[in-house]
């Protein structure tokens, strides 16, 4: 779900000779003597000595997990595909049924905490389709795998010992800890440290079951939006349309400028109306380059990307959420000979930048914000659009086959 959840998906950080970890066998007496001290560690933060050894005992790690964590993606995904995938007409509709049916309860989420409904409908719909995957891996196995693993081992141990105490508390059952396989669980994919930060039990029933209770799940979401300054006065962003000759340096997520300031240099509703005479700040973002859709976001944006660190998960989160509400449907279509960029073509046009000297970082084929700079500096040297979008022209000057 949260911020660690999408780096960890694109990590591919080595370590040694563990960078194969799951392709040759693991040595069972190193990995025994490492599980005692596991357990002994558990205890030791208070986990009962009973569910320790219940737990972990006899446990052994997953090679089908690292594999997970191990792999990198054919496609990189891009906004036309994330939109599909997460604003599907199937999705809205189901929204909007879990709205009427829900209504009354999102009312009193939404009294308390100060959270649209229809935002905690979004973040439902995405996060688990409305309940329906909330992944089937076995937790506790999960976690020890990944713990197991040295790249990020400290946090995964950390992660693995907290899901303990939640089961220790009567939470969840050793059976019912199932979810994805990086240890998020439930109808809101929170990890256990968020689970313990932020659950609330919802239903009063004694437990904070977010995998059983969707009620649980919809009060720990509020509660986590809450806790991270939401403001159910304001909503996340809006659709715009750019004026030809824009400086499009100017769409960055880190730039922000008031409406009245964005008016002035040209920018519209997605309408071609003029845009709200609210003094609110908002940044510029054109996921997609110059010829895609383009967004001024507000305050909420950012705390949506504090749940997740995407742009895309939270541009989805704040598009399904005026979908479900009626408020508003994308104008932008995607360009008709649309296709994703492969992981290799990116990684390629990473390793191009950097022999140039637009740093990019380690080249993992994903764009993120340092690798869009780095392609928003060369365009500006080289004459193109600097949209921070790897375009067919960007790529045919970084000779980057298309």
């Amino acid at each position: 779900m949260q911020t660690l959840i999408s780096l960890l998906v694109f990590s591919v950080l080595g370590c040694g000779l563990w960078a194969n970890l799951s392709a040759r066998e693991i040595n069972p007496t190193d990995f025994a003597i490492w599980l005692v001290e596991l357990r002994q560690e558990a205890i030791d933060q208070g986990v009962s000595v009973k569910l320790a050894h219940t737990a972990l005992d006899n446990l052994t790690p997953s090679a089908f997990i690292l594999s997970f964590d191990r792999r990198q993606p054919e496609l990189s995904l891009g906004f036309w595909d994330y939109y599909a995938r997460g604003v599907s007409a199937n999705r809205v509709k189901t929204g909007k049924q879990k709205k009427q049916k829900n209504q009354s309860l999102l009312a009193r989420i939404s009294r308390k905490y100060g959270v649209q409904p229809r935002f905690l409908l979004a973040f439902w719909g995405l996060e688990s389709d409305f309940g329906r995957i909330k992944g089937d891996h076995d937790l506790v196995q999960a976690l020890v795998t990944l713990a197991y693993d040295p790249r990020r081992s400290d946090f995964f141990r950390t992660e693995l010992i907290q899901l303990l105490k939640i089961i220790d508390a009567h939470h969840l059952t050793l059976k019912e800890a199932r979810g994805s396989w990086a240890g998020a669980f439930g109808h809101t994919q929170f990890m256990p440290s968020t689970f313990a930060a932020f659950g609330v039990d919802g239903n009063q029933d004694g437990k904070i079951h977010l995998i059983n209770s969707h009620e649980d799940a919809l009060y720990s979401a509020a509660n986590y939006l809450r806790k991270l300054g939401w403001d159910d006065e304001k909503t996340w962003g809006r659709e715009v349309t750019i004026p030809k000759g824009f400086d499009y340096c100017l769409a960055q997520l880190e730039r922000k400028k008031t409406l009245s300031e964005w008016q002035k240099l040209g920018i519209t509703t997605a309408k071609g109306a003029a845009l709200p005479r609210v003094e609110l700040k908002a940044s510029l973002i054109v996921p997609s380059g110059s010829g895609g859709p383009a967004f001024l976001v507000y305050d909420n944006f950012h705390r949506i990307m504090r749940w997740n660190r995407s742009i895309f998960f939270a541009l989805n989160v704040g598009l399904l959420s005026d979908a479900i509400a009626e408020r508003a449907r994308l104008q932008a279509q995607p360009p008709r000979n649309y296709t994703a960029l492969k992981t290799q073509q990116i990684q390629q046009i990473q390793q191009a930048l950097d022999q140039r000297g637009f740093n990019t970082g380690t080249p993992d084929g994903v764009i993120g914000q340092q690798t869009r700079q780095a392609i928003r500096d060369f365009q500006s040297q080289n004459g193109l659009t600097p949209d921070g979008y790897p375009s067919m022209a960007t790529r045919k000057l970084l000779a980057v086959s298309p």
